[in-house]
């Protein structure tokens, strides 16, 4: 019994030494950061588009939007920025 559990252990940690070699020197973390950093800024932007676009019909509305994109950048940037710097 214990040479199946000793086999089946062994072949899991050959299949995780592979994973590991294999993965480590394509480990390019780019397309996350670029993610992040979209996710960010994106709404925002849209936000404030469109507060552009009703600024000549509703005033109301479109100062609404820009307080929105303006708080959600604030959010953004502490949430996402401490993500980024590894402080969570």
């Amino acid at each position: 019994m214990h040479f199946w559990i000793e086999m089946y252990i062994e072949a899991l940690l050959y299949k995780t030494h592979i994973m590991i070699h294999f993965l480590s020197p394509n480990m390019n973390f780019d397309g996350l950061i670029l993610l992040i950093i979209a996710i960010m800024i994106g709404p925002a932007i849209v936000l404030a588009i469109l507060g552009f676009i009703l600024s000549k019909k509703n005033k109301k509305a479109s100062k609404t939007l820009f307080i929105l994109a303006a708080v959600y950048v604030i959010i953004s940037f502490g949430a996402c920025g401490a993500i980024l710097l590894g402080g969570v």
